[in-house]
Formats: C-alpha cells, structure tokens, sequence
C-alpha cells in the first residue's frame, strides 16, 4: 500500500534522503508538452543520471537556478498522477 503525504495527498517517497549530485554536464532538454501554452511556466528535464537512478528538473527560465533532483521511481509517480488526472 502507498502512504500517502497528509498535507498534500502525494504519494510518500520509499526513501528519503539528501544528495549532492553533480549535474555540471548534464544535458537538460524541454518536454514538448512543457512549451505549450503562452503562460511561460516551463521546466527542463535531465536524464543523464538515470543510470544512478535521478531525474534532474529545473524552471527554464532560471538555467542556472537550482535543480530538483527525483528519483526514478518517484518520477514514473508523479507522471502517473499527471496523466490520471488530465484523462
């Protein structure tokens, strides 16, 4: 069973913890689902940590800003709960 956060109804990570993780040369791409619309609210994703089990998020319009590093697993969560809700 999935516990879920109390204040937000967000599924709760397995695990959580704080990483330094390095994303100096990892490349961020635009979902293209992202640039739709005129509101400029855009994030840029990393894949380059997969591997190591990360996915690195960041706001577009802030590259040098920081970055939200996720888990794998939390990541196919938070996809799912997008893609239930716009279905």
């Amino acid at each position: 069973m999935t516990r879920l956060d109390s204040s937000s109804g967000w599924p709760l990570a397995a695990e959580t913890r704080r990483l330094t993780m390095d994303f100096g040369r990892a490349r961020f791409v635009k979902p293209r689902r992202s640039s739709s619309g005129t509101d400029n609210n855009c994030v840029e994703c990393t894949f380059d940590l997969v591997p190591v089990g990360v996915v690195g998020v960041r706001d577009s319009k802030d590259p040098v800003g920081p970055i939200l590093a996720v888990s794998t697993a939390d990541w196919r969560v938070f996809l799912t709960a997008l893609r239930t809700a716009h279905s």
